[in-house]
């Protein structure tokens, strides 16, 4: 099976991998760290959990994790860019309640940061939900398990 959704109160993906193409995974459900484990093939898996496409040949770029062959590995979820609760918003184009009844923007030109589940003076929403993109040069069977 390719990549696909992973459903509401599941907490695990199984797949193989079509060489040099990219298998997308995504949970429905909040989770903080994926185990990914590279269950066989000869090549190692390359894996992203920031939104960005890996490449088979990465070329050390900070946000692609290596999983060997016959190995697991650990990621966290959006990787080295964001915390589980983070998302910037641009200062002066986002509008929200003053508590007056009116609206306004950000404030003195400063960025927001969203809260836990979308709750945010400033506007915007949390990320709802976890998406991995995982290549390899071969046809590589792996599962992804959600692990926190």
């Amino acid at each position: 099976m390719a990549g696909g959704t992973v459903p509401t109160g599941d907490i695990t993906w199984e797949g193989t991998l079509t060489a040099n193409t990219v298998d997308t995974i995504v949970f429905v459900d909040r989770y903080s760290y994926f185990s990914v484990n590279n269950i066989s093939g000869a090549s190692p898996m390359f894996v992203t959990t920031d939104g960005s496409t890996p490449t088979s040949t990465p070329t050390g770029a900070g946000n692609i994790f290596t999983v060997d062959p016959g190995a697991s590995l650990i990621v966290s979820n959006r990787g080295i860019n964001y915390g589980q609760i983070d998302k910037v918003v641009i200062p002066g184009t986002v509008v929200y309640p003053n508590g007056s009844g009116a609206y306004q923007t950000t404030p003195n030109g400063q960025p927001g940061r969203v809260t836990p589940y979308g709750a945010s003076l400033l506007g915007g929403i949390a990320d709802p939900d976890a998406i991995l993109n995982i290549i390899s040069v071969t046809a590589n069977a792996y599962t992804v398990t959600a692990v926190g």
